[in-house]
């Protein structure tokens, strides 16, 4: 299996009353939007989805 990190990062503080989306000037600068797009946007979508989990409080950060 491969992993490749796309540089963008979703961070929640442990009371869930903050939600930071990190690092999206690196995954701009990574080129992937250029070379492949529908992975980008695809990675874009997922951190959304993921953001909003965040914001509803719904992302269980000690499983």
């Amino acid at each position: 299996m491969v992993v490749e990190d796309l540089d963008l990062d979703l961070w929640v503080s442990a009371d869930g009353s903050e939600v930071l989306r990190l690092d999206e000037d690196e995954f701009a600068a990574s080129g992937l939007a250029a070379s492949d797009p529908e992975a980008a946007a695809r990675a874009v979508v997922a951190l959304d989805e993921l953001e909003l989990l965040g914001r509803e409080g719904l992302i269980d950060l000690l499983a």
